[in-house]
């Protein structure tokens, strides 16, 4: 999707450094480190051949965000420091308060309390200006660099404070690693088994966005070191049964679970939690599409408001980064069109979409997925959504389809309809002879996790998922797992 952004802005475009650099973070996400290195450096010539010292901050931050990401700390601290002056003195303040957390987090890897004093400005910088995503990074930071000087207690409020901002942003990935800290603090306070819930509660929200750990690459020594207490200290049959409570919690639920266990050390002074974040927007103009955006990556998400944006006549009035906060959210703000991932965390999106049918009869959804089958098309048909768009697709069309959805139109192919109509789809019958819970077993199954996970996330024993397995193994003329994932992406059964 930032790929097509990319085409649609040429290199004379005045937005093209923003658009390369939201790209190179992307592709730190997805590890692609050499790919964000050559984004960088386009942004950098650009800089250079312009004479803009804005486009040239960026190439620094992108730089030093790069750096940071693969280890590099002191050169990621004289990137920063480079950043620093430009955003002050183009009076950036939300700019400044990122890069400055970023600054801190270079500087503690040899400075923790001059790390600490740049956390504090950040903190005063995001209070005045209401900035809850980067005030919750700074809390977390600060309450890190005091878990390491012994104040197990603190650390817990700040942490804890941080982990509700996250909910009230809806941000699934930030929380994940503010959880992966509380294990850490309490593990320090000798509550072994809180310690291996937390952990198991973090990895079960890492899953969830498609990511293999919820602890950054700088601070896995530190995750290691709490994982082998935590054993030491409740032997390994009973920390396997802690870490699987929490691997069957949802969002809410280890949030919950923290408030409720940290309120026993030490009560922090929160605000209830909102299930999601509204985007400040003026009144929807006459003629003009509201849109929600769900997608379980928030820069994907970002990447799509940018997009859209461009054109007068679509505004987007919420980003949501799962079905549960775009349900609150659609509740909210009435939106005359859904764009949402296939693949959410906690449901699919044409579950999403059945899930709205009734309660916003005038909101048409459109479905975002990485392949297209017949399978999924008649899952979307039945399930309310007006169509089903492949992210492989150039992003003019993504904003025509917003436009035609809105309009009302169907954009499920007539040939596959008929299909539908007339039951000649096989794919799709045999979509149907499988039950509920055998495709839920199959999605847990496609995201890796193993019988006992299963059972935790779906709340049933470890012999049902069994049984599920056997049928699905009958079902797909499949003799493994292996075999089992291969046939079902091969129909269409899973989006992988």
């Amino acid at each position: 999707m930032f790929d097509e952004l990319l085409q649609r802005n040429p290199a004379d475009s005045p937005s093209r450094p923003f658009g390369l650099y939201a790209a190179s973070l992307l592709r730190m996400l997805q590890g692609e480190f050499a790919a964000a290195s050559d984004l960088i450096e386009e942004i950098r010539t650009i800089a250079i051949e312009r004479g803009d010292a804005s486009a040239q901050e960026l190439a620094n931050r992108g730089t030093g965000t790069l750096a940071f990401w693969t280890g590099d700390h002191r050169r990621a601290k004289a990137a920063f420091e480079l950043s620093v002056p430009v955003l002050r003195q183009n009076g950036d303040v939300h700019g400044l308060a990122t890069v400055l957390v970023r600054l801190g987090q270079s500087v503690a890897a040899e400075d923790e309390r001059g790390a600490s004093a740049i956390y504090q400005e950040v903190l005063a910088i995001t209070e005045a200006r209401g900035e809850l995503q980067i005030r919750s990074h700074a809390l977390w930071a600060l309450g890190i660099v005091a878990w390491r000087d012994g104040d197990s207690p603190g650390a817990l409020g700040l942490v804890t404070k941080a982990l509700v901002l996250n909910r009230e942003l809806g941000e699934v990935w930030g929380a994940a690693r503010r959880l992966d800290t509380l294990a850490w603090v309490v593990e320090s306070l000798n509550e072994h088994r809180r310690a291996a819930t937390l952990l198991g509660a973090a990895q079960a929200l890492a899953d969830s966005v498609g990511v293999p750990s919820a602890t950054p690459p700088f601070l896995d020594a530190d995750r290691k070191a709490c994982e082998r207490q935590a054993r030491s200290g409740l032997g390994e049959e009973a920390f396997e049964l802690a870490f699987e409570d929490g691997l069957g919690m949802s969002l809410d639920d280890a949030v919950a679970y923290a408030l409720k266990q940290s309120a026993e050390t030490s009560p922090p002074a929160v605000a209830p939690a909102d299930p999601g974040r509204r985007l400040p927007a003026e009144p929807t103009a006459v003629g003009s599409l509201s849109v929600l955006i769900v997608d379980r990556h928030r820069v994907v998400a970002d990447g799509i408001q940018m997009l859209l944006e461009q054109h007068p006549d679509l505004q987007v009035v919420g980003i949501a980064t799962s079905a549960g906060d775009a349900v609150a959210l659609a509740s909210d703000t009435r939106p005359d069109v859904i764009v949402a991932d296939y693949q959410l965390p906690d449901m699919t999106g044409a579950e999403l979409a059945a899930r709205l049918r009734d309660e916003q009869a005038t909101t048409h959804i459109l479905l975002l997925s990485s392949v297209v089958s017949n399978v999924l098309l008649r899952e979307a048909v039945r399930a309310g959504a007006r169509g089903v768009l492949l992210k492989t697709q150039p992003a003019e069309q993504l904003v025509d389809a917003v436009r035609r959805v809105g309009a009302g139109e169907m954009l499920i192919p007539a040939t596959r309809l008929a299909d539908f109509i007339t039951g000649s789809d096989k794919d799709a019958q045999l979509f149907d002879l499988l039950t509920g819970r055998e495709r839920e077993v199959l999605r847990q199954l496609a995201a890796g996790r193993d019988n006992r996970q299963i059972a935790a996330r779906m709340g049933i024993g470890y012999v049902t998922v069994r049984s599920h397995l056997r049928n699905l193994s009958s079902k797909l003329d499949a003799h493994s797992r292996l075999e089992i994932l291969a046939r079902a992406a091969e129909l269409g059964l899973i989006v992988r």
